[in-house]
């Protein structure tokens, strides 16, 4: 594979994880343990509305569970151990 064809899917990656400021932000607070109800209450949403979120999360990164969410979000900078 060449150079260019590597960093062709490397961008095309970035792209498809490109998250919302608002699934940045759902995703810190349930992967640094924070409840649905506890997430809603700090972002000033509804509780539906931080369900919502989780599971476009979960669609877009194609992952199934929050451990799952959690390692996603340690290896890409959005929460740390």
């Amino acid at each position: 594979m060449k150079i260019q064809q590597v960093a062709a899917l490397i961008q095309r990656e970035r792209e498809q994880h490109k998250l919302t400021t608002r699934q940045q932000q759902v995703c810190a607070f349930l992967c640094g343990g924070e409840t649905v109800k506890g997430a809603a209450l700090a972002l000033g949403i509804t509780d539906k509305a931080v369900q919502y979120h989780r599971a476009a999360l979960f669609r877009r990164l194609r992952i199934n569970d929050l451990a799952t969410l959690v390692k996603w979000a340690i290896r890409n900078g959005l929460t740390t151990v």
